[in-house]
């Protein structure tokens, strides 16, 4: 088979290809960050000057330091993946962007932890790109992710590191840091999902063959096992995420409707269990149910969020100038709320928007891949953003029950800001490889 490079150097169209597409797509990336930074600049001021009526002395360094970090993030794209997309990285430099403005306005404490996180955040970004050559790579280590998965979800368990906070144990304390394993778990756990079932494929495609239960026991095991641990630590939005994601990536590599029936029925019946036999799953749904039932108890965050999207309005109350910080848990579970509140109808629907984005470009990724494996990875990125940004934004709106989850990117959070970040640089380095192997198609075509 002839390498890439063999093919780059003696085909003097694919190289002009080549070269242009690195060029557009990279210029586009920059303009896109120059816009960023504009948005942050302009959205640290009108915050400043809504407060004090002053611009502080430290607003240019930190645009200076956010406009370098992003810098390093966009060199680290060029020189290990020039080949891939350009909108991914700016959407989720977009998104950040605006979560950091954000929790700047709600928490300043909180916001110089989130610049810190966002540092570690892009580290890890531009090594998972250095690092990761290749997806292969990654294909190589199915039952290896499986066990840093189950370790990491079995930590905030284990008496000395754990702690619980707000009723659920999903944090572990290391050094003065609270790090919450999950959220790389859930890259760990995809890896393994995206791995196996590639391997299993036709075998669950066919419908004239009987499943044994050696062909799925690997997949009942993890999902069990993760969704034991979850409700051992009261983190059942988690657990919903889990699920969801075994159903959609079942499905795209099975294309049999059965399998989702089956795992919607059996997500029904342990749903009413857990209802019954959980109280905090009955106040959750009691209170989704009914918030006024308790409106100055289980309901008021609810009920306080409410007023916060009214009070915003279509153009919002202004940064600075809402009350969004009388809703308990704001910067975490209900950030979207005070984006609602002071950016009104419009910045949240730029926010939805960006999410949507991100993960219509996570599916077209995998609609063009070649391989089974970065396919169903792939979707499993896209999927694992789509879905918890759903949970999350659709227990604001009522839509579901309220489960505890972060919105992806906006959140206060460094463990899902890190998480996030990785899963970027998994989706660049699929859309560079797809891009190399299209234009090696093309040159062998053309001989």
């Amino acid at each position: 088979m002839l390498s890439f490079k063999k093919l780059d150097t003696s085909q003097g169209v694919t190289r002009s290809m080549h070269i242009a597409i690195r060029k557009n797509n990279r210029w586009k990336e920059l303009s896109l960050g120059i816009i960023i930074n504009i948005i942050l600049i302009s959205g640290l001021t009108l915050l400043s000057l809504a407060k004090n009526a002053t611009v502080p002395k430290s607003l240019w360094p930190t645009a200076l330091l956010v406009g370098l970090l992003y810098m390093v993030g966009h060199l680290a794209i060029r020189l290990f993946a020039p080949l891939a997309d350009p909108t991914l990285f700016p959407l989720g430099g977009f998104l950040t962007t605006v979560g950091f403005i954000c929790i700047s306005r709600l928490d300043p404490e909180q916001a110089q932890a989130q610049a810190l996180w966002i540092l570690v955040a892009l580290t890890a970004f531009c090594a998972t790109l250095g690092v990761i050559q290749k997806t292969i790579t990654l294909e190589n280590y199915r039952y290896l992710s499986l066990i840093g998965a189950v370790t990491a979800l079995l930590l905030p368990l284990t008496p000395g590191i754990g702690r619980e906070i707000y009723g659920s144990r999903l944090w572990i304390n290391i050094g003065g840091f609270t790090i919450q394993p999950g959220e790389l778990a859930k890259i760990l756990l995809i890896i393994f999902l995206a791995s196996y079932l590639s391997d299993r494929k036709e075998l669950l495609s066919a419908a004239n063959k009987k499943l044994r239960l050696k062909d799925v026991a690997p997949l009942v095991f993890a999902l069990s096992l993760s969704i034991i641990i979850m409700v051992l630590e009261k983190d059942l939005g988690s657990s919903l995420l889990f699920y969801s994601l075994f159903l959609c990536l079942i499905y795209v590599a099975s294309k049999r409707i059965s399998f989702v029936i089956i795992g919607l029925a059996a997500f029904g019946i342990a749903a009413y269990v857990s209802y019954k036999i959980f109280g905090h799953v009955e106040v959750r749904v009691t209170t989704w149910l009914d918030p006024w039932a308790d409106p100055q108890g289980d309901g008021y965050q609810l009920i306080q969020s409410w007023f916060a999207f009214a009070n915003g309005g279509v153009s919002g109350t202004g940064l600075g100038l809402g009350t969004p910080n009388l809703i308990p848990k704001v910067s975490t579970d209900f950030i979207f709320a005070a984006i609602a509140e002071e950016l009104g109808l419009a910045g949240s629907i730029a926010v939805l928007i960006a999410l949507l984005l991100i993960c219509t470009v996570a599916f077209r990724i995998a609609l063009n891949a070649s391989k089974d494996f970065s396919k169903l990875l792939a979707t499993g990125c896209g999927a694992i953003l789509a879905i918890q940004s759903f949970i999350i934004i659709g227990g604001i709106l009522r839509i579901i029950p309220l489960t505890g989850l972060t919105i992806p990117f906006v959140s206060y959070g460094g463990s899902s800001l890190l998480a996030n970040f990785i899963i970027l640089a998994i989706l660049l380095r699929i859309s560079d490889e797809e891009t190399r192997l299209k234009l090696m198609y093309l040159s062998a075509a053309r001989r």
